[in-house]
């Protein structure tokens, strides 16, 4: 996020010879981009990361973007696991309420993938090199709802129901998280894809572009 953060620094300060405008500025990733993508639109300029882009040497600039699209992302690695384990059909009576709308993915879910996701508290989690309990502040600046608040940047999230690789409750929590915040936030749950190249297969993209589109007018 740091690297992510610096890079718009650097194209807002040199907007003027690289002839941009930095009213239009818009982001968009896949998948762990598209955590990076969310939460750079949700921490624009926020004081958590000076320290960490002065650091870097970073440009003293902002890094704020105008939107972001993020692409079936990677949000929480608290709950993710456990989604999945629910999905794929572990008994959960807090996901039962809290998911209540999704029994029907999650029936699909768990008929497409007919494998049996446990999950292990005690995990040592590669991308935090601890288990999830002992990571809780990392785990916390990695996630874009932390940041949730009425001025952030407007965000177009997309996720397909039958992705096997980051799981949709990911997006749908994110959503949920930021609309309370009071942010503008969009979500586009698609039935039947999957993560990749399959899920555009299935969505392309005008759809995207009509909304950038739009949202770049107001």
């Amino acid at each position: 996020i740091l690297d992510t953060k610096a890079a718009i620094r650097f194209l807002r300060s040199h907007a003027g010879e690289l002839k941009l405008n930095t009213d239009k500025f818009v982001i968009m990733g896949y998948s762990s981009g598209a955590n990076l993508a969310a939460l750079a639109a949700a921490s624009s300029d926020n004081a958590a990361f000076t320290t960490g882009l002065q650091s870097l040497g970073a440009e003293e600039s902002s890094d704020k973007v105008a939107l972001a699209v993020a692409f079936y992302g990677h949000y929480n690695e608290d709950t993710h696991y456990p989604q999945y384990a629910w999905l794929t059909g572990e008994e959960n009576a807090e996901y039962d309420t809290l998911y209540a709308n999704y029994q029907a993915q999650r029936a699909a879910f768990d008929a497409a993938y007919d494998i049996p996701y446990e999950y292990d508290p005690n995990w040592v989690n590669p991308k935090l090199g601890k288990p999830n309990a002992q990571a809780k502040d990392l785990i916390d600046i990695m996630n874009p709802a932390t940041f949730g608040a009425p001025d952030n940047a407007p965000i177009l999230l997309l996720h397909g129901e039958m992705d096997s690789a980051v799981n949709f409750l990911q997006s749908v929590d994110l959503a949920r998280a930021l609309e309370a915040a009071g942010a503008d936030v969009e979500l586009i749950l698609v039935p039947e894809a999957e993560h990749g190249a399959d899920f555009h297969a299935i969505y392309g993209m005008d759809e995207v572009f009509n909304w950038i589109n739009g949202k770049l007018k107001e």
